[in-house]
C-alpha cells in the first residue's frame, strides 16, 4: 500500500508540472487509473474500478484517444474483476462500434478477447467482432474483406437465439457501422444480417400463438432463460434500428437505400410493431409503384411519384409522426 501511494504521489507531482503536455481531456485521470490498476487484486475493488472507468467511454466523453486508453486499462483489469462485469462492459462498447475508427475498434476487439477468457459466454461474439474487424496483412490500414464476409456468413436468424440482448447489440452495432461503408459488399453483408434479425424478431413477437413443441429448441431455451421477450424486441426495433435508420437519412444515397430497403422489410414482416404497420399502404408488388423502391430512385419522376403516393397515404390514413418526421421528411 505504501509503495503504490508513494508512486502515485510522484506521478501526481510530475503530472501537475506537465499539464501543458496533456493531449486530451481526461488524460491525467487515465494515467492515474492505469498506474493504480497494477495494484488492484481484489475482485470487488476491480469491479468498482471498472465502474469508474466506463464513463470515459460515454458519448459525452468520446475522445478517441481517451476511449482507446480507457479500453486498454479496462482490458488489463478484467482478469481480476471476473465475469460479473461483462454486461456493463458490453453495454458500454456497443455504442462505440457504431462509429469508432479502426484504432478504437481494434482496442475493443482486444478487450472482448480478454473478457471472453474470463466469461466464456462472450466467446462467440468476441471472435465474431474480431473477424468483422479483421485487417489485411497485405495493406496497412486495409481490411481483410474475405474474413469479414465469412464472419457475416456465419450468422443467420438462428444465431440470435444463442445470445442475449446485450451481445446482440454488439453485433448489430457493428452492422450499423458497415451499413455506412463505402464498400458495397460490407453494406450488403450488414443489411442481410439486419434482415436476419428482423426475421428473428418475427418469431419472438409471434410466440403467443405457438406452443413449445412448435418452436425450435433454441428458441424455447432462449425464452425460458429470459434472454428475449416481446419488450426486448420492441425496444430494439424502436430505440435501436429506427433510431439509426433516422440518423442515416442525412448520409449519401447509397447508404439511405440500404436502410430504406430494410425499412420495407420491417414494414412487411413486423405488423406487430405499431409504428410500422401503418406504412404497409406504401408497399406494392409493382416496383414502379412501390414507395420504398422509388423514394430515392435516380429518376426524378420516380421520386416524384413516390412522394405523391406518400402524401396520399398521409391524407387517407395518417402515418406515425416519429418515422414520418425522422425518416421520410429528410428524403423529401
Amino acid at each position: 500500500m505504501i509503495l503504490w501511494l508513494n508512486e502515485l504521489s510522484l506521478w501526481l507531482t510530475f503530472l501537475d508540472g506537465n499539464r501543458k503536455l496533456v493531449k486530451y481531456p481526461g488524460e491525467t485521470e487515465l494515467r492515474i487509473f492505469k498506474l493504480l490498476s497494477k495494484y488492484i487484486k481484489d475482485p470487488l475493488q476491480a469491479r468498482k474500478f471498472i465502474d469508474n472507468l466506463l464513463p470515459f467511454l460515454g458519448k459525452k466523453a468520446q475522445n478517441s484517444d481517451a476511449c482507446v486508453e480507457a479500453l486498454q486499462v479496462i482490458r488489463d483489469i478484467i482478469p481480476v474483476s471476473g465475469s460479473e462485469t461483462s454486461p456493463k462492459i458490453l453495454n458500454a462498447v456497443s455504442p462505440l462500434l457504431i462509429s469508432a475508427g479502426l484504432d478504437m475498434r481494434l482496442a475493443i476487439c482486444d478487450l472482448l478477447g480478454v473478457l471472453a477468457e474470463t466469461d466464456p459466454l462472450v466467446l462467440s461474439v468476441a471472435k465474431l467482432i474480431s473477424e468483422l474487424n479483421a485487417t489485411s496483412v497485405m495493406e496497412m490500414g486495409g481490411l481483410d474483406y474475405d474474413t469479414i464476409v465469412h464472419a457475416y456468413e456465419k450468422m443467420s436468424m438462428e444465431f440470435f437465439y444463442t445470445i442475449p440482448e446485450n451481445q446482440a447489440l454488439v453485433i448489430l452495432s457493428h452492422c450499423v457501422y458497415d451499413m455506412s461503408s463505402n464498400e458495397l459488399i460490407l453494406r450488403h453483408s450488414a443489411y442481410r444480417l439486419l434482415v436476419s434479425f428482423v426475421e428473428f424478431s418475427i418469431q419472438i413477437l409471434r410466440l403467443e400463438v405457438k406452443s413449445d413443441h412448435e418452436m425450435p429448441e433454441a428458441m424455447v431455451t432462449s425464452i425460458a432463460d429470459g434472454c428475449w421477450t416481446e419488450a426486448c424486441i420492441q425496444r430494439m426495433i424502436n430505440k435501436f434500428l429506427l433510431k439509426h435508420m433516422a440518423d442515416a437519412m442525412g448520409k449519401e444515397t447509397s447508404v439511405q437505400k440500404e436502410w430504406i430497403d430494410l425499412l420495407r422489410e420491417m414494414v412487411l414482416k413486423l405488423p406487430e410493431v405499431p409504428n410500422l404497420h401503418s406504412f404497409k399502404i406504401l408497399c406494392s408488388d409493382d416496383p414502379e409503384v412501390d414507395f420504398f423502391n422509388n423514394i430515392i430512385h435516380l429518376q426524378k419522376h420516380r421520386r416524384s411519384r413516390a412522394l405523391s403516393r406518400f402524401r396520399n397515404a398521409i391524407n387517407a390514413e395518417g402515418l406515425p409522426e416519429v418515422i414520418t418526421n425522422k425518416v421520410f421528411v429528410p428524403l423529401s
